[in-house]
């Protein structure tokens, strides 16, 4: 998909750069595993990226982004425009080494998902079938935090591939203490989140912003 990004910064990262983050610490390959298109809207105060996931694994991980936190704990919407897409997703109340919640949204095209207040986040291309494309929506003011996924070797789960669309999850032993991986879909979204407001003003919207409200457990 060459042509996925028109108007935005470009950003590629490769295998060699997501080395810290894999299950597979001798991992000797290198080549792209997704783009980033910065800014290829915006929208007042948002901007709208695009994420390229490519096709090939991991060694047993599925492709995956490095994860990151918002520095202020901002929600952010994705939206899958092609492929399929698995969002691993987690928090912790004080130690970044103990998650009380962790969570994999199975999301297919035509999905949106919020990542909530608080939560951190990988996005993985569930089908290496094809390409993932994701689009999402996010307040220009939000700062990506990377360092505690530097420092735990990647997110509390690694999602493995088991062939023919199969994934397992892999405790990362990184962590002190886990939380056990719970499977969610993505409910449609309220008509009270349209408007994306709740990207501006989050703190008028945390009573919609909750797990319960957003997802369906599987």
């Amino acid at each position: 998909m060459e042509n996925f990004c028109s108007q935005g910064q470009r950003e590629v990262k490769r295998a060699s750069e997501l080395k810290a983050v894999l299950s597979d610490k001798n991992f000797p390959d290198d080549f792209v595993v997704y783009e980033v298109c910065r800014a290829e809207k915006r929208k007042g105060d948002l901007r709208y990226d695009l994420t390229l996931i490519q096709r090939k694994l991991l060694g047993r991980e599925l492709p995956k982004t490095f994860g990151h936190y918002h520095l202020h704990q901002e929600p952010e919407l994705y939206e899958i425009l092609s492929g399929s897409v698995n969002f691993l997703i987690q928090r912790y109340e004080v130690d970044p080494l103990i998650i009380s919640e962790a969570y994999l949204i199975e999301a297919q095209k035509g999905d949106r998902v919020i990542i909530p207040f608080g939560f951190g986040m990988v996005s993985i291309n569930s089908n290496i079938n094809e390409e993932a494309l994701i689009g999402n929506w996010i307040n220009n003011s939000t700062v990506n935090s990377y360092d505690f996924f530097q420092e735990c070797r990647g997110a509390c789960y690694y999602i493995l591939n088991r062939g023919e669309g199969v994934w397992q999850a892999e405790r990362n032993d990184n962590y002190k203490e886990v939380a056990p991986l719970i499977v969610l879909r993505p409910k449609i979204l309220s008509s009270e989140l349209e408007n994306l407001n709740f990207l501006i003003q989050p703190e008028k919207y945390r009573n919609f912003l909750t797990i319960d409200n957003l997802y369906k457990k599987l």
